[in-house]
């Protein structure tokens, strides 16, 4: 079965499951996530990744080995570790999930782990792509809150970045999405009519997090800024901007790759 057809059956899956709003929002969301990222053929972490919704899409695409990090998986019976599950079982069903590719060789099988990165162990086992969609706030969070302002919160994220770069393959590429901590509406201390929920003190800069990870290993940072998955490309060129976006949501994704 060819790459595309694996593609198809995993979004219409994914819609099925109610796991996203529509198909094609979710096709454009994931193809400007992995823009220039190479899948085939490659590994794949996927920290704080939920119900496995860029895991899964990794496996489609022909990724080799797709590890899905959730903590709060851990204990679910009715949360993100059964939305995986069935995930998993519809993917099982279709013979998707460790079938034989257009190229021969044996698909990934996406595994959920309930661990948090910190208390993560995998010997020597490494990747080529690290992905952490609108988690990297998460990893700790009361440190989180007093980057900027305080040095042992800073070396508790430096910390967890060289863990990053350990877990890294020469390479490898990492991808960070969130919101930055520049709001229009944030700096004016009231809802965000586009994201009433952020805390923008919890909350940095895309910069900021690639300065961290410069000193942890990464390099040639690439920022680029979100706009709604609903405007399509149309959209993306209007909105897709550091000026639109502060506006907006700052909503960002950050590319970056691990040091040869």
């Amino acid at each position: 079965m060819s790459t595309k057809e694996r593609l198809e059956k995993y979004l219409d899956l994914a819609i099925q499951e109610g796991s996203y709003s529509t198909k094609d929002n979710l096709r454009f969301r994931l193809e400007y996530l992995f823009k220039d990222v190479p899948i085939r053929d490659r590994s794949m972490l996927d920290i704080g990744g939920g119900a496995g919704l860029a895991s899964f899409y990794a496996a489609s695409m022909g990724a080799t080995d797709v590890l899905c990090l959730e903590p709060e998986a851990r204990g679910s019976s009715e949360g993100v570790a059964l939305k995986f599950e069935r995930l998993q079982e519809g993917m099982r069903e279709r013979g998707e999930e460790r079938g034989r590719t257009d190229g021969g060789q044996e698909e990934a099988k996406v595994q959920l782990l309930p661990d948090t990165i910190q208390d993560l162990d995998l010997g020597k086992r490494k990747f080529d792509i690290i992905f952490l969609g609108n988690s990297i706030n998460h990893l700790d969070e009361e440190a989180c809150m007093r980057l900027g302002e305080d040095d042992e919160a800073v070396e508790r994220y430096a910390a967890i970045f060289r863990k990053l770069g350990g877990l890294a393959n020469e390479g490898a590429d990492i991808i960070i999405t969130d919101c930055s901590r520049h709001n229009f509406f944030g700096m004016l201390h009231v809802k965000n009519p586009f994201a009433p929920m952020i805390d923008w003190k919890v909350h940095r800069s895309p910069r900021f997090w690639a300065k961290l990870l410069a000193d942890a290993g990464f390099c040639s940072p690439r920022i680029r800024w979100t706009s709604f998955n609903r405007l399509g490309r149309g959209g993306r060129i209007l909105f897709g901007n550091a000026a639109a976006a502060f506006f907006l949501q700052s909503h960002f994704c950050l590319n970056m790759k691990r040091t040869p």
